[in-house]
């Protein structure tokens, strides 16, 4: 019983942090209908901002945190508008905006290399230790239970604003058919661009609060977006609340496949999963 209440302890944690970038890709896809895998060094931007503000420049936590939001939603839009806004006007095909998107993760994660190193960089300052609750044989810290929170709180939120919201109106209007939504007035370009601001600051939020708990490196933002985009296809491609209940369906997976078989078994797990959904439920979870 120790083992299990262990193991969903673990699989809470770990959905949650796979929710933020989930959430994110499944809020851009609904609009942008490609895979933007650029939302990788976006997600890591948020804690390399972070790092940079509280370790270099020696400022504040609160002020690194806010830093690493605004900086990965600029960034975001900085893409959106630099990259696949123009190749979105010309007409380009979804694979076209692919090969761009794979063309930033790469300069922007060498770019990184080159800046922090290759190396894992804990976020956690060096004068301060994160509290660490116990109760019974279950473990978990104090930024592990704000993740949880916060995660759930950032799904509440844009369920209300997708439901209640001019904006999550519009958004459900441009995701139903771009044209349509043209044609009866909505500009379209404005509102894409807060779409990718907010989806970016999303991933640049759960940079920071992934990166707090277990560090960050270049090559995690890669790994990442895999994770999310599995999640988002177990929930229903495109759908947010798809994305964040494919987040824990795919953690609770790996997590009692690591718990019963072992450590190696967490990534043919998750991918396996990944295969499964697409040749067996490929709409996923939730419909449209």
């Amino acid at each position: 019983m120790a083992l299990v209440l262990q193991l969903v302890v673990a699989a809470l944690i770990t959905g949650a942090q796979y929710s933020f970038l989930a959430m994110a890709f499944s809020l851009q896809y609904s609009v942008l209908k490609f895979f933007n895998l650029s939302l990788a060094p976006v997600f890591m931007s948020g804690a390399y901002i972070f790092i940079a503000v509280t370790r270099f420049l020696k400022m504040p936590a609160l002020i690194g945190f806010c830093a690493g939001i605004i900086g990965a939603a600029l960034l975001g839009w900085l893409l959106h508008i630099c990259i696949y806004e123009p190749l979105r006007k010309r007409g380009s095909s979804n694979m076209t905006l692919l090969v761009g998107a794979i063309g930033a993760m790469t300069a922007l994660q060498a770019f990184t290399i080159i800046g922090f190193g290759s190396e894992y960089q804990s976020l956690q300052p060096a004068t301060s230790q994160w509290h660490v609750f116990e109760f019974g044989s279950i473990t978990i810290t104090s930024v592990q239970i704000v993740t949880i929170a916060v995660s759930i709180l950032i799904f509440l939120s844009l369920m209300l604003i997708s439901r209640k919201t001019l904006f999550g109106k519009a958004t459900r209007a441009i995701a139903d058919d771009e044209e349509v939504a043209k044609i009866m007035g909505l500009n379209t370009n404005k509102h894409l661009n807060k779409v990718v601001l907010l989806s970016s600051a999303l991933a640049g939020l759960g940079g920071i609060l992934v990166g707090l708990d277990l560090g960050m490196s270049p090559g995690y933002g890669l790994t990442s977006i895999i994770l999310a985009i599995t999640a988002a296809l177990i929930g229903g491609m495109g759908i947010t609340s798809g994305a964040f209940l494919g987040a824990f369906f795919l953690s609770f997976a790996e997590t009692a496949g690591v718990g019963f078989l072992g450590g190696e078994w967490k990534a043919i797990i998750g991918f396996s999963m990944l295969i499964l959904f697409l040749i067996f439920k490929p709409q996923g979870i939730l419909k449209q």
